[in-house]
């Protein structure tokens, strides 16, 4: 569906009187709303219901955007995809006619097809895709390039690792000796569901709460390693009780961020000086969280409890087996055995007749003077005669006889057998993965507010709660005449409440942040009072409404943002653009950025056909400059050594990157990448020289350039030059690749050792002209409109 300007204009008007009644709305007395939980269907005439409900944040006297209710009754008949796209280009379209600008016209079909896919799965097109996308002459081509791309499992992978960056993820403690975490099942999970395009709103239950659902399961499980992200340390002298604290309020904190967009850090010592959020209700919030049964420690552990084991079928398999022979030997072992129970007898006696023939510094060293010394636990009991021993220490001198004493054929097979299954279940038990996860205490511990946010200084005691700004959470089990505590799942129900419009406004600012480079609200990691308020409130309200009653739908949301005419529009900029809206927050062009590192990376690889496309598994560590992680490196740190892994796991997308918290991989974080340490919506874009030179010089980077060359050692250089940029070349362009690639293979005929150490000896003599094409596919990875979108 396609309108023209005077259309768009004429149902702007009338779209702007339905939201202008609606968004925002002043509410009337507050109410407690109905808790939705995660699947059931939301109800699109509860405007005023939902305006009833909210207890907003007043500043200056009016309700502050980012608390203010949203209305669904404007959103009848959105199920229908257009419409969805339609009023997206409707609001903008009106905040650019009333800045005087003129929207730019669409980018043509290389463009498009270089941006979309860049967008949406983080890599260049497929090849096999190329041509097909450039003849397709219908006119439905764009959309199936989209829906193509949103079925694609490199989907999942590219928007995870937007979301694994904001929750902090790491392979690493981060603290002290920054050992092994093993939790990268979480990181898998997180990219499954963004794939399967699970409801946003059951994704975030089950990271806060999934141990709590009714239907839990191994998958909602791993999800709340979410609540395990924070940094942690076993270091000696931490005072266990300030440990605790510190991730109490670090977990707290990215609650705040991940899903309201506040900084409720502010409110862990004293009341927030800016946004309603209190220092009580800081620690209400807190509340919901305190009750791990676990220690604050990690005990320099890759899984500190409480974590969860995931065998493979085949790994389980073999424990189930391994413990069927285990019961039937303790089983044979426990039991009556003549010439065992024989022994057992002589053994006794033999031994209570020494300590009853000599003295007790005698027996002593009579104790001293055995093979096997005796415990003092069966020396006592020795010392007693058979008559007044209990049955339990009648018990305990028969176990110690069996195990440490006995060499009787039968028993002694027993026993080995035994002894060798044990030796083997630890071994197999040790090479199952494990994921940290979150388990309640059987008893709720108590929450107090830490005055000043010190550990040591508890005062009132608070219950759990949230702030007085937001709408009121009714615990699950109200309405029965007991008032209970909330919980974590009733938290994790209240964020996704239609009655909740925050959550949602985030949500789909950070979409629109990836998929344009800036978010509607520019400070995507503060909506409170000192936050950048919307380019344009309009859209971000019609957004987050629409999202909500879609059904907390991602990949509906993502279609509709790149099916929208703004994000089509041709980048280039006009001189009024540049002088009226030189961020280019009204949209009036097509956004343009540099791409991240990690972008940047499985691009290149992708162009050299050497990105490896497993899914899933463990961290791997591609190659990185020496030293980095030894610099910053206590001893004993089972990650003071770096060693770079070989064959196809160090081609594999950056999303599976080993990420080591005190010392970041150097590609990404080159490129402004957090060190996870805090929560990271969104990252600042720098330009260094360090910068050019890695995209230059960095090992990865250059194999990159040699494979694209090898790849197209026999073809024009316009078709290398084609495949890298997506476009051919002009004139002038084919003209300097020429005479660059002939200058290059002057200079290797002059050495032709320096070719063969780029591109490794051949033995084909051809090693001149591919190192020359090499240089010349390095150079087009590092042309501007390749390392920006």
């Amino acid at each position: 569906m396609r309108l023209n300007s005077s259309s768009k204009r004429v149902l702007a008007i009338g779209l702007w009187l339905i939201v202008g009644t609606h968004w925002p709305g002043n509410p009337s007395e507050a109410s407690e709303p109905t808790v939705v939980a995660p699947g059931q269907s939301l109800d699109v005439h509860s405007a005023d219901r939902l305006a009833s409900t909210v207890r907003p944040s007043m500043v200056h006297g009016s309700t502050h955007w980012a608390f203010a209710p949203l209305s669904h009754a404007s959103l009848e008949g959105s199920e229908d995809f257009p419409h969805g796209s339609v009023t997206i280009d409707l609001l903008i379209d009106r905040a650019i006619a009333d800045s005087g600008l003129s929207p730019a016209p669409a980018a043509d079909r290389r463009t498009l097809l270089r941006r979309v896919s860049l967008d949406l799965i983080g890599l260049p097109p497929p090849t096999d895709w190329i041509a097909e996308v450039l003849t397709d002459e219908s006119e439905g081509w764009y959309e199936r390039l989209v829906d193509r791309l949103l079925e694609s499992p490199r989907f999942g992978e590219h928007f995870a690792r937007y979301w694994l960056e904001l929750v902090r993820y790491g392979d690493t403690h981060g603290l002290h000796l920054d050992n092994y975490r093993e939790i990268w099942p979480y990181r898998d999970y997180v990219i499954e569901s963004f794939n399967e395009n699970k409801r946003f709103d059951r994704f975030v239950v089950e990271q806060i709460a999934g141990d709590l659902l009714p239907d839990v399961s191994r998958d909602t499980l791993i999800a709340t390693g979410f609540n395990r992200l924070h940094l942690s340390t076993n270091e000696d002298g931490t005072i266990p009780e300030e440990v605790d604290a510190r991730n109490l309020i670090d977990l707290t904190t990215a609650f705040g961020t991940v899903f309201l967009g506040l900084t409720l850090q502010c409110a862990s010592c004293h009341d927030h000086p800016h946004d309603p959020i209190s220092q009580r209700e800081f620690y209400s919030l807190l509340a919901f969280f305190n009750n791990l049964d676990g220690k604050p420690s990690n005990d320099n552990s890759k899984s500190p409890e409480p974590s969860l084991a995931l065998p493979t079928p085949q790994q389980a398999n073999e424990l189930s087996a391994v413990d069927a022979r285990l019961a039937e030997l303790n089983l044979e072992a426990g039991s009556m055995i003549e010439a065992v129970d024989a022994a057992e007898v002589l053994w006794r006696q033999s031994l209570a007749r020494e300590f009853q023939a000599v003295e007790h510094s005698q027996a002593d060293r009579l104790e001293g003077d055995l093979a096997d010394p005796l415990p003092a636990e069966i020396s006592s009991i020795l010392r007693l005669s058979e008559s007044q021993r209990s049955d339990s220490e009648r018990q305990a001198l028969r176990d110690h006889f069996r195990s440490r004493v006995c060499d009787v054929g039968d028993w002694r097979a027993i026993f080995d057998e035994r002894l060798g299954l044990e030796k083997y279940r630890r071994t197999l038990e040790a090479s199952i993965v494990t994921t940290l996860v979150w388990r309640e205490r059987a008893e709720p511990r108590k929450t107090s507010i830490l005055a000043r946010g010190d550990y040591a200084s508890p005062s009132d005691p608070v219950e759990p709660g949230v702030p007085a700004c937001f709408p009121m959470l009714k615990p699950r089990a109200s309405g029965t005449g007991s008032s209970p505590t909330p919980d974590r799942l009733d938290l994790g129900w209240w964020l996704v409440n239609d009655a909740h419009a925050l959550t949602s406004r985030v949500l789909v600012n950070r979409i629109w942040q990836q998929l344009t480079g800036s978010g509607l609200v520019r400070t995507s990691e503060d909506f409170g009072i000192h936050g950048d308020a919307p380019s344009n409130l309009d859209l971000l309200n019609f957004l987050a409404a629409d999202f909500v009653r879609s059904g907390w739908d991602i990949k509906r949301l993502v279609k509709q943002v790149v099916m929208s005419d703004a994000y089509q529009r041709d980048a280039r900029a006009t001189a009024d653009d540049l002088r009226i809206d030189p961020e280019n927050r009204l949209l009036a062009r097509g956004s343009r950025f540099r791409l991240d590192g990690e972008t940047l990376r499985d691009q290149a690889l992708s162009l050299g056909s050497i990105l490896e496309h497993r899914l899933g598994g463990p961290a791997v560590k591609p190659p990185q400059p020496p030293g980095l992680w030894e610099a910053v490196a206590y001893s004993g740190s089972n990650t003071a050594t770096f060693i770079a892994d070989s064959g196809k796991d160090a081609y594999r997308r950056s999303i599976y990157t080993f990420w080591k918290r005190t010392s970041p991989p150097p590609q990404f974080s080159t490129f402004d990448a957090a060190s996870r340490e805090a929560c990271a919506p969104r990252r600042e874009r720098t330009n260094t020289p360090l910068q050019a030179l890695q995209l230059l010089n960095e090992p990865q980077m250059v194999e990159a350039a040699v494979a694209i060359a090898r790849t197209h050692r026999d073809q024009p250089i316009e078709t290398m030059f084609e495949r890298v940029t997506l476009r051919p070349p002009r004139a002038e362009e084919r003209r300097e690749l020429l005479e660059l690639l002939r200058d290059l293979q002057a200079h290797y005929e002059g050495d032709p050792a320096l070719a063969d150490s780029l591109v490794g000896r051949s033995g084909d003599g051809g090693n001149i002209e591919l190192a020359a094409r090499a240089v010349v596919a390095n150079l087009l990875l590092n042309l501007d409109e390749i390392i920006h979108r």
